[in-house]
């Protein structure tokens, strides 16, 4: 199966709130199959601290989790 054939999720981080959806490529449409969202860490897209670099990494892992996101592929 080539990479055109596959699904693939895009991931907005807003300072507000980080989004996901997935989509499979059904011929030459796109379906909307998983979508999900969840509210960004207090300053964690502002700050370089690793404490908020980690505490927007496990939001992300917690998001991708929660939406039944499956593809490896991402377009951010």
């Amino acid at each position: 199966m080539t990479l055109a054939a596959q699904s693939f999720f895009g991931l907005d981080i807003g300072s507000h709130t980080i989004k996901v959806i997935q989509l499979a490529r059904s011929g030459k449409d796109h379906i909307l199959t998983n979508v999900g969202l969840i509210p960004t860490p207090a300053g964690a897209t502002v700050s370089d601290s690793k404490m908020d670099q980690q505490a927007l990494i496990q939001a992300i892992k917690k998001l991708l989790h929660e939406a039944q996101i499956t593809s490896p592929y991402a377009v951010v």
